[in-house]
């Protein structure tokens, strides 16, 4: 799916991550008896059920990472199956709000 002709993305704060033994993210949406890759129009007139992939936490810090490829491998794996559902790959990770902490790939 090509999000209004985006062709790479930023992943932002993948530290706040950190502390989580699971992480979920929202792939489909239920709503009118009907399951979507698609949210409503009118998000205060339908009632939406998020359908959620879960995904292993990395439960470390990222202080010392510089690469993706030093990334916990969980931290991979997360990023690449989001980059799979959005069709687009990340072409910057934060690690952190320091900027020798911006991988760039």
């Amino acid at each position: 799916m090509l999000i209004n002709g985006v062709t790479e993305i930023c992943m932002t704060k993948i530290d706040v991550l950190n502390i989580f033994n699971e992480i979920a993210a929202a792939t489909h949406y239920q709503y009118d008896g009907k399951t979507t890759t698609h949210l409503p129009f009118d998000l205060c007139q339908t009632e939406v059920a998020p359908l959620l992939k879960k995904y292993k936490g990395w439960n470390c810090s990222l202080d010392d990472v510089r690469t993706f490829e030093q990334l916990p491998t969980e931290a991979r794996e997360y990023l690449e199956d989001l980059e799979n559902l959005l069709g687009v790959p990340f072409n910057m990770i934060s690690t952190g709000p320091e900027r020798e902490k911006l991988i760039i790939r």
